[in-house]
């Protein structure tokens, strides 16, 4: 995740690293990931006028110096994950709140809320999010 590159364990240690050039998709434990502009996302939902996409990102988090004992923390990775939609405009992110939601489907957006609405969901839920899109696809 952190060079954002796909590889094999090997052997205990060490990693074969393959070629993002020759891969345009691949599949880890039933979830599938695409390359878009030569970043890979993994797959949510695809639909025929939007799909939903999800990026991880990992970040190091140097480890403190305690002044006191003249010790310092291991440092550490620490992954986040962001969503995206595809459509005909390209991969664009964005943050799963209401007003950005209802924005996306800017077309079906009374219908959007109504089934949001009647079907309790929340949009801090990934599966909450697919269902959403599931729905407007089918509109």
């Amino acid at each position: 995740i952190f060079s954002d590159d796909i590889g094999i364990l090997k052997s205990k240690d060490s990693v074969l690293i393959f070629s993002k050039v020759k891969i345009d998709s691949f599949i880890v434990k039933n979830k599938k990931f695409r390359k878009y502009q030569n970043r890979f996302y993994e797959v949510l939902y695809q639909g025929s006028k939007i799909s939903l996409l999800k990026k991880y990102e990992v970040q190091i988090v140097e480890g403190m110096f305690n002044p006191i004992d003249g010790t310092k923390e291991k440092s550490r990775f620490k992954t986040t994950d962001d969503y995206y939609i595809e459509n005909s405009g390209g991969v664009v992110k964005f943050v799963p709140t209401k007003k950005t939601i209802l924005g996306i489907f800017d077309d079906e957006t009374v219908m959007v809320r109504k089934f949001i609405k009647q079907n309790r969901l929340s949009l801090k839920k990934e599966k909450d999010l697919i269902e959403i899109f599931k729905y407007y696809n089918q509109l």
